[in-house]
């Protein structure tokens, strides 16, 4: 540990291609870029050794006044030489666990080429480390036809879905939170993580091998998913690898070239096909098809594969209601109540059928929709 205030530290997990430092750096970057020397000593640190570290740093800018110097001087005796200020970012260079690392400083971030960084390593080494339910900032967008980018925060903190999140359209872009016991050796009570693992510590340099190689042990048995509920996150990401999307681009502009009228511009969709295959997914469709003896329609652009409604209260104007939800909004839709009301419920689905047969419904709406008792449905996902 170190005296004195805890330093940001941005964690960048490189590439295996990077075969060298050097490869790693942004040429556009470069331009007043130096290499710090290393101190050498008559016993030299074995541990920073084995680490192979390299510092690189640049003055981003030379001193200069602030920006509030020309209104305020005309009014105040304001000291010059003592207001100067100039911008510094570095980057610092380790290996850990056989593998290349990039920890930057200030804007240092820049001086990296972004193909040579490995995407979501923050995001996912973050998720798998923090609390599950004491996340406090989250950042995710939403891929419709009018994307929208969206930020929030809470002061106590909570589980990931308060924060409105869906984990079948919603992408993930940044998440911090409490730390959990059991990535302690991060050193930090908080972390999080886009492209790059953040956190603060008062860690010493020796330190920082061992950190670099807890995260990526976290990183790579995918804690995220393995031992938290964030799996989802791989379901949609986006590419930003320059090597790909440039790819991507060429391909867009020979299918243009080809035909363009072929060509249809629209946010990414949920792929079905495989889920629906599930055996638990199947034996709901055999009960649509046997409860309303007409047959199972898929609903278009459903918000989730298998909605469910637990029909605690048990009026018919509620248990319509659920039938509705769960038929709109999953592709396939369940409902569910208790044994002692299960025939009321059972009516209301024989009413909403009816509805379809006399146009009052529109098309494919509660035929996708099987309802169960407590125990029914109990017994249905725990067949084999």
């Amino acid at each position: 540990m170190t005296e004195g205030r805890s330093l940001r530290f941005s964690i960048y997990l490189l590439k295996p291609a990077i075969a060298s430092y050097a490869d790693a750096f942004d040429p556009d970057y470069l331009d007043g870029v130096e290499q710090a020397p290393s101190i050498t000593t008559a016993e030299p640190n074995r541990t920073l050794v084995e680490a192979n570290l390299s510092f690189w740093w640049q003055r981003k800018s030379s001193q200069r006044l602030p920006k509030f110097y020309p209104l305020l001087s005309p009014a105040f005796d304001l000291p010059d030489e003592r207001l100067y200020s100039s911008n510094m970012s570095g980057v610092l260079f380790l290996t850990a666990a056989n593998r290349k690392f990039a920890i930057t400083f200030g804007y240092g971030h820049n001086f990296l080429r972004e193909d040579a960084k490995v995407r979501d390593f923050g995001l996912k080494t973050a998720l798998g480390a923090m609390d599950e339910e004491a996340i406090k900032d989250i950042e995710f967008s939403t891929p419709e036809a009018q994307p929208y980018q969206t930020k929030k925060q809470t002061g106590k903190g909570g589980g990931i879905f308060g924060f409105g999140i869906s984990d079948v359209y919603d992408i993930i872009k940044f998440a911090s939170g409490k730390s959990s016991r059991e990535a302690g050796e991060l050193g930090s009570s908080s972390v999080g993580g886009n492209d790059a693992l953040k956190f603060n510590s008062k860690c010493a340099i020796e330190e920082l091998p061992q950190k670099c190689a807890r995260a990526l042990q976290i990183y790579e048995e995918r804690w995220y998913a393995t031992r938290k509920n964030f799996g989802f996150i791989d379901y949609i990401r986006h590419e930003k690898d320059p090597s790909i999307t440039s790819r991507l681009d060429e391909m867009l502009c020979q299918a243009f070239v080809v035909d363009a009228s072929l060509l249809v511009l629209s946010p990414p969709d949920i792929v079905y096909e495989d889920m629906v295959r599930h055996p638990i997914i199947q034996r709901i469709i055999q009960d649509v098809e046997r409860q309303n003896g007409v047959g199972f329609i898929f609903r278009e652009n459903p918000r989730c594969l298998l909605a469910i409604e637990i029909e605690f209260s048990t009026s018919s104007k509620h248990i319509l209601g659920g039938f509705t939800n769960a038929s709109m909004m999953g592709l396939v839709g369940v409902v569910i109540g208790p044994e002692d009301k299960y025939a009321k419920i059972a009516r209301i689905a024989k009413y909403a059928h009816k509805l379809k047969e006399t146009g009052k419904a529109v098309d494919g709406l509660f035929l996708n929709v099987a309802c169960y008792t407590t125990g029914e449905f109990m017994a249905l996902v725990a067949r084999p």
